[in-house]
């Protein structure tokens, strides 16, 4: 919403401005007129409302029609005893228009001041952290976050787990999390990141206290991907991950620029070379590449994923899982990995996966993913819009289409927190 406009000037959306001249008062009447009229011919579609101040009066004008969605608009005056009631209905159903606040927020104010007119759109282009699965810099620039952290210290009781979910769910963010709640050298970013957070609450020895590898399998494919095509891409991934780590910590590692199994066990020794032995694997998005490789290009599925039960050099993904598995024997101090996707097949096939508890299922991650209906009124009163009305509105048009998942023994059905973000952003 809007913090305050001038002292000279207090005007707020209603239809009936409230201002402090009579020449203001008919401006602001005609003005709204003219958007009456337009609305009831564009179906109360609209763009912005572009204002200007000259010598201490506020002029409106219609600048462009936009198909919008609700919008609450509400200037305050100078102290909170004067600050005028909140938009009709009328104004509710207005857009929100970032260029308005930026033109604001650069016109001095006569009493030499800045305005500080915070629209609710462009709280929601800030806010929302749409296609964003970066946690530290999620919660370093204050924005939108479900706490959904009590996962990771279920996870921390686990060594080895797999973790199975739609697309769009949230994964790549609890790995992110998981990063940052485990990872060494973020113990001096913790209470700030955790702050208010599930995960924080009591005592936990493991965190902070691991080198952590973060290992991004979403490969490219396509129809033309040989199987040397994708041994190369898996290679340069699983290196690139190790010289991520490397980079962080400091480590010597000789990097085999052929066979990142071997960059694997190299990176294991000199972490367990360190005062502090103990690594967590992170693998993310173990099985993007394989559902477009089963359907568009299965022969190559069959050599790069499946190979031959037993051999374990028989497909480059069961090797990577039974290099993986293999680790356990490494003389760490500590040993985890935890791993997301999206369907269980790949997994059955690369069967060298088989020491990984599969907890997709788990009672204690059936709401641990997605937002429910409160997240998203909790998203709205955190931009301003605080309305039953519009959020009854912006609810029940989420509800038609991001909604309705069920995750083993969810409470409530759950909404796609990708889309939902994207939805909210606009």
């Amino acid at each position: 919403m809007c913090d305050r406009l001038s002292p000279e000037a207090s005007l707020y959306s209603s239809g009936t401005g409230t201002v402090q001249t009579d020449s203001d008062r008919v401006c602001c009447k005609a003005t709204f007129a003219v958007i009456g009229a337009l609305c009831r011919v564009v179906r109360r579609q609209w763009d912005a409302v572009g204002t200007r101040q000259q010598n201490g009066t506020v002029h409106l004008s219609l600048c462009s029609l936009y198909p919008g969605a609700v919008f609450l608009l509400r200037l305050v005056s100078p102290t909170a005893a004067a600050r005028p009631p909140l938009a009709t209905s009328r104004a509710r159903a207005l857009p929100l228009v970032a260029s308005l606040r930026r033109f604001l927020a650069t016109t001095a104010s006569p009493a030499g001041g800045k305005h500080t007119f915070d629209f609710v759109a462009q709280r929601a282009v800030d806010y929302f952290p749409y296609g964003k699965s970066d946690f530290q810099a999620i919660r370093n620039a204050g924005r939108f976050f479900v706490d959904n952290t009590a996962a990771v210290r279920e996870l921390a009781k686990l060594d080895h787990a797999i973790l199975l979910r739609p697309p769009r769910f949230g994964k790549s963010l609890l790995l992110s999390t998981m990063r940052a709640y485990y990872d060494y050298k973020s113990a001096g970013d913790f209470a700030a990141l955790f702050k208010g957070l599930k995960a924080a609450e009591g005592d936990d020895p493991l965190r902070s206290s691991f080198h952590v590898l973060h290992i991004d399998l979403s490969l490219s494919v396509n129809q033309k991907s040989t199987l040397e095509d994708l041994e190369t891409r898996l290679n340069e991934n699983i290196n690139a991950a190790i010289r991520d780590s490397v980079q962080t910590y400091a480590l010597a590692v000789d990097i085999n620029e052929t066979n990142s199994a071997i960059s694997l066990k190299n990176f294991v020794r000199a972490v367990r070379a360190t005062p502090c032995p103990r690594l967590l694997v992170l693998v993310d998005e173990y099985d993007r590449y394989s559902n477009k490789l089963m359907f568009e290009n299965p022969e190559t599925y069959l050599k790069f994923v499946s190979g031959t039960s037993g051999v374990a050099s028989s497909s480059p993904i069961r090797s990577f899982f039974e290099t993986l598995k293999s680790l356990d024997s490494a003389g760490l101090e500590q040993y985890r990995t935890f791993t997301t996707g999206i369907a269980p097949l790949a997994l059955a096939d690369a069967s060298g996966a088989n020491h990984m508890e599969n907890v997709t299922f788990g009672r204690q991650f059936a709401d641990s993913f997605g937002f429910t209906e409160r997240n998203i009124v909790q998203a709205l009163h955190d931009i301003g819009q605080t309305n039953k009305e519009a959020q009854s509105h912006v609810i029940r048009r989420m509800r038609t289409y991001y909604n309705g998942y069920r995750f083993a023994a969810s409470v409530e059905p759950v909404y796609n927190s990708t889309l939902c973000l994207f939805f909210l952003k606009q």
